[in-house]
């Protein structure tokens, strides 16, 4: 698949919009939330949480999909879904059955996660919390479990 081509996904329906026209209110309603349950939060504006979800898929028989879903980090075949978890538990964004060759981050580039936090960022300055495998370069909008030091607080 062409770097610049994406993968047809069911979160393109509504999801942008809900997500990109949340009010300003709201996004501060979810950060209060976070920052009562996780108090090493407490000075960031973090709304939410992305985390993947690999599901095993059967090995096909024609070699071209058997490679698609072929991931060589796991040695196996995988499905990857990426969802973006609110403080309540619901799922606001996903992109899901990516094939599992792919890596987390290309996943959600694809399916347009990263350009969602980056508006809502930019509008009400709300941050999402990640692991490593998400995005290598350093962004506003995103806060990787790598990035601080829990101890000091200091990147």
């Amino acid at each position: 698949m062409d770097q610049n081509q994406r993968l047809p996904l069911a979160s393109d329906y509504d999801l942008w919009s809900d997500l990109i026209s949340i009010e300003a209110e709201e996004v501060l309603h979810l950060v209060d939330a976070i920052r009562k349950k996780y108090p090493l939060l407490r000075e960031e504006q973090v709304f939410g949480a992305i985390d993947r979800l690999k599901l095993y898929l059967q090995q096909s028989s024609d070699h071209v999909i058997q490679n698609m879903f072929y991931n060589g980090w796991k040695h196996d075949h995988y499905i990857t879904n990426i969802f973006l978890f609110m403080p309540d538990g619901m799922i606001c964004a996903m992109v899901i059955n990516v094939p599992g060759a792919k890596h987390d981050s290309t996943s959600a580039k694809y399916g347009f996660i990263y350009k969602m936090l980056a508006c809502l960022f930019d509008r009400c300055g709300a941050k999402t919390v990640v692991d490593s495998a998400f995005l290598l370069k350093r962004n506003e909008f995103l806060i990787k479990s790598s990035q601080m030091d829990v101890q000091s607080k200091t990147p």
